[in-house]
């Protein structure tokens, strides 16, 4: 659960679809507004000329975490949606290259396209691995030549791959005029990749699982990059053209704002309040940060916080984001992805040398006037802007007065163990660090950082958070501590009401009330016999010669022992999926029995489970399966 200051979205996942690959999973799309060209649709309206209109949809992306995978880049060419009569629309404008592993606990806004109306039954995924960047917790990379992808059959994977992911028959995407879509593609990465660790390299076998939510059930904070296109003071809302580190609109989105929203930007009508009518005076094209969700009653966005201001007018300026892990006089090492405004060019898992010193324009949300360098901490989430030089591994950027530069800090995320409170539900609290964002601990060098750290011993700020219930859990197979995480901004030293805070956190995460992920690997030719007691829930999962067997909740990764069970919540969400070959079996959350009825089915026919994936609420060595994915051979 979530534990904050201000009012928070409990977050998750709903796995609504899995997928299929090769060619054999679809055809090129037709273009956007090319409608319908054979047969017809559930609508039956499609060859009489009637279906004829379109309607918004909005695409977002995220990720189930690996504890493996630090940075997991490819470029999405298209994402192709399919009507039951096999017409096609296709709703990416361009080709656009994300980082997976950045975006788990959250969503990143893709794109905003008009699509014809009607039912769409699945939907195709293009990537693109030619320039992939994929990064491991051991440090080693396809970009250093220590990490190489291989399709499932062994072959290299530096080409094209289509990705085809069947909704949910129960749950088609509508879309329908006057009413907004929104699609959260969820790219399960720990249920994708099978790793094997060489003496000097890594080889990464890519098998991926991707999940689409049509329906929403559990709203994803969402990450909205762009710039400024209209503001409507009596509906309380703006409009923003996407720009998700791409040089190239990719469409605009509709944001509300509330009584709940907070504001960061400029006081510019000097009334000591910031909100929407200071936006209204923003010139054009202004740049925004939003984080928000999709109302799906509404139709658009909802914002919980807004940034603008001074330091985010980027102009014709380069861009950087990403954490900073070490500081050496005025150069900050930012690990993250940098945008070169003259080309376009974007590069992802990049360590960018930024010169930031006493001229750089420095904001955070709240402060009204700029702040220091030593504001900025090792660990800190930077958005940066200025001028880029260089290339590869050896990128600098100048956020100095020379450059017009700018640095804010955004709010970055902490997970680990929970150590200690200071009193019973109130902190106070310290914790062990284990990973910051996606980033490992040991990937950051605290030696330069003004501000003391101890990630075994770190010092979190908590303010009037409760922190009820949070003392530690020793359900097996955790026995440590209570796996917690926190947002919020580190903190030099004496700028929080608690003088050796190393972080001022804004709010607090129990990952003890979020849902983990079992799964199991079974060494070739795989297992008979993958379950004990198999006619019926709850099932014991064998772990007979599997070579993998883990459960990872939040940033904490344990190994399965003994005779876990896999039991049934009151109202599974689904879906239960069988993978053989390029052909997958969906069913829905109430199909349980009908899955494992076909699981046995395919056994009795010789059929061996090579891969056990599940997801759902973990205790006393008994998972509570939301979702579960069996692939056989």
């Amino acid at each position: 659960m979530f534990k904050s200051r201000p009012a928070w979205l409990i977050i998750g996942a709903t796995a609504l679809a899995f997928v299929c690959l090769g060619s054999s999973c679809g055809s090129p799309a037709n273009p956007i507004g090319g409608g319908d060209t054979t047969g017809t649709d559930n609508t039956g309206t499609d060859n009489t000329g009637t279906d004829n209109t379109t309607g918004a949809l909005s695409i977002a992306a995220t990720d189930a975490p690996s504890p493996d995978i630090t940075s997991f880049v490819v470029n999405i060419t298209s994402i192709d949606l399919t009507k039951a009569n096999g017409a096609q629309a296709s709703v990416l404008p361009q080709t656009t290259a994300i980082d997976f592993a950045d975006a788990h606990n959250l969503a990143d806004l893709l794109c905003s396209a008009q699509v014809p109306v009607g039912n769409y039954v699945a939907m195709t995924l293009n990537l693109d691995f030619s320039t992939a960047v994929v990064e491991l917790s051991d440090g080693r990379s396809t970009s250093a030549g220590t990490v190489a992808l291989t399709d499932q059959d062994g072959n290299p994977l530096t080409g094209a791959l289509a990705v085809s992911v069947d909704f949910s028959h129960a749950h088609p995407l509508v879309i329908a005029p006057g009413l907004p879509a929104h699609l959260l593609i969820d790219f399960n990465l720990d249920a994708s990749l099978d790793i094997t660790a060489g003496a000097s390299s890594d080889t990464v076998v890519v098998n991926p699982a991707f999940e689409a939510d049509t329906q929403l059930t559990h709203p994803l904070v969402t990450r909205i990059w762009g710039d400024l296109k209209s503001t409507d003071a009596a509906a309380g809302t703006f409009d923003l053209d996407i720009h998700p580190f791409h040089p190239a609109v990719a469409g605009t989105v509709t944001i509300a704002t509330t009584a709940s929203t907070t504001w960061d930007g400029d006081d510019l009508n000097s009334d000591a309040a910031v909100n929407l009518a200071d936006l209204a005076l923003e010139p054009a094209n202004t740049g925004l940060y939003v984080e928000g969700a999709f109302d799906k009653t509404a139709g658009h966005f909802v914002a919980s916080e807004v940034h603008f201001g001074t330091d985010f007018a980027i102009g014709a300026r380069d861009l950087g984001e990403g954490l900073v892990t070490a500081i050496s006089g005025t150069t900050y090492t930012v690990l993250g992805r940098a945008l070169t405004r003259s080309t376009g060019a974007v590069t992802f898992n990049t360590p960018i040398a930024a010169t930031i010193d006493a001229t750089t324009v420095i904001r955070q949300k709240g402060a009204t006037t700029n702040l220091a360098p030593a504001h900025i901490g090792v660990g800190q989430r930077l958005f940066l802007s200025g001028t880029l030089a260089g290339s590869g591994a050896n990128l600098t950027l100048d956020c100095t007065s020379a450059a017009s530069g700018t640095a804010r800090l955004l709010e970055t995320q902490v997970d680990g163990l929970l150590r200690t409170t200071a009193t019973p539900g109130a902190g106070p609290l310290t914790m062990v660090v284990q990973r910051i964002g996606a980033r490992p601990i040991a990937r950051f060098n605290f030696s330069g950082s003004v501000v003391a750290v101890n990630p075994a011993n770190f010092v979190v700020d908590t303010h009037s958070i409760d922190l009820t219930g949070m003392t530690g859990d020793n359900t097996a197979p955790f026995t440590t501590a209570d796996p917690i995480g926190v947002r919020g901004l580190f903190a030099p030293a004496g700028t929080t009401g608690v003088p050796t805070a190393n972080f001022d956190a804004n709010s607090v995460i129990d990952r003890t009330d979020v849902s983990a992920l079992v799964y199991a690997h079974w060494q070739t030719p795989g297992s008979a016999s993958p379950f004990t007691a198999a006619t019926a829930f709850p099932l014991t999962l064998n772990l007979t010669h599997t070579n993998i067997a883990t459960v990872l909740r939040a940033a904490t990764l344990a190994q399965l022992t003994g005779s876990p069970t896999i039991t049934l919540p009151a109202t599974p969400l689904g879906p239960f999926t069988l993978r053989e070959g390029n052909t997958v079996t969906v069913y829905d959350g109430d199909e349980a029995q009908s899955w494992l009825d076909d699981v046995n089915t395919r056994l009795a026919q010789g059929k061996t489970a090579v891969r056990f994936t599940a997801e759902g609420r973990f205790a006393s060595n008994s998972l509570a399966a939301n979702a579960i994915e069996l692939q056989l051979k």
